[in-house]
């Protein structure tokens, strides 16, 4: 086995595990026992925990038919019913690749640029939004995200932050974040408590698990029948309109897989209208923005000399825009939106290199960890620097580590990548073309580096 904390009888490495930043605690071990892989216990589960790329990019890319699958936690999959329709939980197998396989006919890389225009309108109305409310900062970047993900997906049109779809998009994104966190409801540890009656004194997680319940299945079924004989144009109604009855005698039956797949689309909108990788990337630039005010200042000078003042950037400025493309990438680095990815399941025993991979192990790939390797960002990795991604002449340098594993790896890598990674990039490049990011006067002294542990698919 991989090497790791001697654990207590039964319960393994569980008291070692701390409740806030693990990934740092992990980092730590695998420099204490010298290896890129630690092995932990805890009751009913062995942990596997990877924090090198080289390594994640081994198994989970090379070996991925081993590490696609998903651990089940009885909370989440069962109670809650999260992996029957949730493409992040779901288990690896021929149902998620059917919705898997059609999220990529409709929002590949080609698919996301023709979405640009749209992105690019949903930017201006955040910078409008900025410009009249600007101490309501963090609003605008939560909702403008969730209005643009609802129009691409339904074809909703939000009227506000209190709109009933975001709302009903946030509940359900804490319920998953809730019910995903491993070892918060005793019934993952002891599973056969999952039978016991919800009246039972100490049950209340019986009843939590059928209000979620409830709150997800609004959340997929509720924008679906909203759909039914609407000629709003949206990637779902595009779904439902290319359905061919002549090519598919089982129309029912492939009815049903496209309406599983529009499912994917609320997760997708669930994620970013909460607390996704666009608004936790959001909420990282400003905070960056402001502790480190010279390198905005450089993006500043940048942009001016190619925008003159007189216009905003567009997405055929990314290569005339190297410092500032390069402040995109230090930001998804600087503060990885998922620490410690999305944890996978071996469906086999495996072998890497000296050490055995038990079928069944949790798999963690601690990006946290990925980010610091001082072999890839050998100058400080816990600074922030987007001047570690050029080279010599000013360009990007390629050979420096592009932070794209924030994104996940291998046949689990985020479907939605493509979208989020433009919308980032203008989201980013319009704010700094036309604001300045300084602190209040009140916070001048106060540290301002405040993040929340989470687990977010």
């Amino acid at each position: 086995m991989p090497p790791g904390p001697r654990g207590f009888p039964l319960l393994g490495n569980a008291l070692h595990i701390p409740a806030i930043n693990p990934w740092l605690t992990f980092m730590e071990w695998g420099k204490q026992y010298g290896s890129d892989i630690i092995h932990l216990t805890a009751p009913g589960a062995r942990i596997i925990v990877v924090n090198s790329i080289d390594v994640a990019v081994d198994l989970f890319d090379k070996r991925s038919t081993v590490y696609s699958d998903r651990p089940y936690l009885p909370m989440l999959c069962e109670l809650v019913g999260l992996a029957n329709w949730n493409i992040g939980f779901m288990s690896y197998g021929d149902h998620w690749r059917n919705i898997r396989r059609m999220f990529h006919r409709y929002l590949g890389p080609q698919e996301a640029k023709m979405l640009r225009p749209t992105t690019i309108r949903h930017t201006n109305n955040l910078l409008n939004k900025l410009l009249s409310q600007p101490e309501k900062f963090l609003d605008h970047v939560r909702t403008v995200p969730g209005e643009m993900i609802l129009e691409v997906a339904y074809g909703i049109k939000v009227t506000g932050a209190d709109d009933p779809w975001l709302r009903l998009a946030e509940e359900g994104n804490d319920s998953a974040i809730a019910a995903a966190t491993p070892g918060r409801f005793l019934v993952d540890l002891l599973p056969f408590l999952k039978w016991v009656p919800a009246w039972v004194p100490g049950a209340g997680f019986k009843r939590l698990a059928m209000e979620w319940r409830q709150l997800n299945t609004d959340m997929y079924t509720l924008p679906y029948e909203m759909l039914e004989g609407s000629a709003t144009s949206s990637v779902a109604q595009t779904m439902l309109s290319n359905v061919d009855v002549t090519d598919v005698p089982e129309y029912d039956e492939y009815l049903m897989k496209v309406r599983d797949s529009t499912r994917f689309i609320t997760i997708c909108t669930n994620n970013v209208n909460s607390c996704s990788s666009i608004i936790a990337v959001l909420k990282t630039f400003f905070l960056a923005m402001v502790i480190y005010p010279d390198a905005q200042e450089l993006a500043h000078k940048e942009l001016d000399s190619v925008l003159q003042g007189e216009r905003l950037p567009d997405f055929h400025d990314m290569l005339s825009l190297p410092y500032t493309m390069a402040l995109v990438k230090e930001v998804q680095r600087w503060h990885p939106v998922l620490p410690l990815g999305v944890a996978r399941r071996t469906t086999q025993d495996d072998v890497y290199g000296d050490y055995l991979i038990p079928k069944g192990s949790m798999v963690l790939p601690n990006v946290w960890a990925m980010s610091r390797d001082t072999k890839d960002y050998p100058d400080d990795p816990d600074s922030f620097n987007p001047a570690r991604f050029l080279g010599a002449s000013g360009q990007l340098d390629p050979s420096v580590r592009d932070p794209d594993y924030a994104f996940g790896f291998g046949r689990r890598i985020c479907a939605g990548r493509h979208m989020a990674s433009d919308s980032i990039w203008i989201m980013m490049a319009s704010i700094l073309a036309t604001f300045k990011i300084s602190r209040r006067k009140e916070d001048v002294g106060v540290s301002l580096e405040r993040y929340t542990s989470a687990f977010i698919v």
